[in-house]
């Protein structure tokens, strides 16, 4: 490909309805990643098909020249803070992953995607930030969502129910230390970055089964978590090719979706995974959501596209109350950055 041909590709997916339908597709096919893990969960461990996928998407990711330049200007301390946040989002993906062996796919979705009034929530005491009564609605809507799906002390509750709380709380965690870093590594290392923590931690995990050959407990969670080592067959081979590539399609997408299209039209459409997961838990399960089921995920998904809303709503308003710079003066006050480092932020699409 000449540098012309390039630099028409590169114009084209810079195109905002062009940005939006790759990120729209993407978001779409995440569940798939979901879904063909949940097949696999029957026979291989969660540390071996952690392990296995990350060596695949690694190897994808090293075979990108900018990847080995990007990850040359990483320092020390932000190696230690990228060990930090791969950890939480690892913590997050063994959450997220290891109920889909009893639980369907469309509730371990629907209560994950609590992660943003999660983030809501944790922002107030880690980065100060205050909840406003819209904010503090939503929180409310989006836990008694979570509350209806989960059906605390009725005969069809169970603990698994409560790890994808745990993955969302990891995953907000995750969100957090993004924020504080967004500026420190390109998104080509911190993808080889997060890999490589993958990589390792599973072959700890396979390691560690391997030498001390744990008893394992009743039930299938457990048989996932410590479940000896297993050949893949070509079948689960390809399922595991197929899941590296939907992820580093996801992370490709949205990357340039945020670098080429506002955040306010693009972050509704993360929601998209929500509805596509019931679709491919039908598809694959036949596996329909009951009433309180769909009334749970139905006040999930409306709560986290209203605190999008209302983000949005309030940063602008907080912006438009700000003088322009060059009104007021040549100098650069500390509020403007402030407000200019928020802008590179980018959040990141609830994938792993």
């Amino acid at each position: 490909m000449t540098n012309n041909d390039q630099n028409s590709f590169i114009d084209i997916m810079a195109k905002p309805s062009v940005a939006i339908g790759f990120f729209i597709f993407a978001m779409a096919i995440i569940p798939l990643n979901d879904s063909l893990i949940k097949l696999m969960s029957g026979r291989l461990s969660i540390f071996e098909i952690m392990a296995i996928r990350a060596a695949i998407a690694l190897f994808i990711v090293m075979l990108v020249p900018i990847t080995w330049s990007s990850i040359a200007k990483i320092s020390f301390t932000t190696w230690l803070k990228l060990l930090g946040r791969g950890f939480c989002l690892v913590g997050a993906m063994l959450f997220f992953f290891l109920p889909l062996a009893t639980l369907s796919l469309a509730d371990t979705t629907a209560i994950f995607f609590t992660a943003p009034l999660i983030i809501s929530l944790m922002s107030v005491p880690l980065l100060g930030e205050k909840l406003g009564v819209y904010r503090i609605f939503a929180v409310v809507c989006g836990l008694i969502g979570v509350l209806i799906i989960v059906k605390p002390g009725s005969s069809n509750f169970e603990l698994a129910f409560l790890l994808p709380v745990a993955s969302a709380i990891s995953y907000s965690a995750f969100q957090l230390i993004t924020r504080y870093i967004r500026n420190e590594a390109e998104v080509a290392a911190m993808v080889a970055a997060q890999n490589l923590i993958y990589l390792v931690t599973g072959l700890l995990g396979v390691l560690f089964i391997l030498t001390f050959n744990p008893q394992i407990p009743e039930g299938q969670i457990w048989q996932f978590l410590l479940r000896p080592w297993q050949t893949p067959t070509w079948t689960e081979i390809g399922y595991l090719i197929v899941t590296a590539f939907i992820v580093l399609n996801l992370s490709v997408a949205s990357t340039n979706v945020y670098s080429n299209v506002e955040a306010t039209y693009v972050a509704p459409f993360e929601y998209i995974a929500l509805p596509m997961a019931v679709m491919w838990g039908i598809i694959m399960w036949n596996d329909w959501p009951d009433l309180t089921s769909w009334i749970g995920i139905g006040l999930i998904l409306s709560s986290g596209i209203f605190m999008i809303y209302r983000e949005n709503y309030r940063q602008k308003t907080l912006v438009s109350s700000i003088p322009m710079r060059a009104s007021v003066t040549n100098a650069t006050a500390p509020i403007d950055d402030y407000l200019l480092a928020e802008e590179k932020y980018e959040p990141l699409p609830l994938c792993f």
